[in-house]
């Protein structure tokens, strides 16, 4: 059951359909332990940057990358501005890779950190 659950949320299309199957989760089985609402936060950030046109995101305790596709919806003015603003916190690595540190020592640090960084970038 669980896994049927992970596969229906890693397949969802749009945020549209994954607000319809979290309405649906929480009206059938009632709120979501945390790691289920991590998986769903987490769904949705990555529909966010496919949309953008960030093919991947890696981030960890301490710095992080995104991977752009070569054609993109970002803003070419903004990643520079946030590169020169802070050049000791970003720094391109190649074309199309942007590495980033931060401070983020919780989950929810780090999902705020890098939602926050998405939409910089837009």
């Amino acid at each position: 059951m669980r896994l049927v659950l992970y596969k229906r949320i890693a397949s969802t299309a749009s945020r549209e359909e994954l607000d319809e199957l979290k309405v649906e989760l929480i009206d059938r089985f009632g709120p979501m332990p945390e790691y289920a609402q991590s998986l769903f936060r987490s769904t949705r950030l990555k529909l966010r940057a496919a949309e953008l046109g960030i093919r991947k995101i890696d981030a960890g305790a301490a710095n992080g990358y995104f991977i752009f596709e070569e054609t993109n919806k970002l803003d070419p003015k903004r990643v520079l501005k946030l590169i020169q603003g802070k050049p000791k916190e970003y720094r391109l690595d190649g074309p199309l890779k942007l590495r980033f540190t931060h401070d983020a020592r919780t989950e929810e640090k780090l999902f705020a950190r890098v939602e926050q960084l998405v939409e910089q970038l837009t």
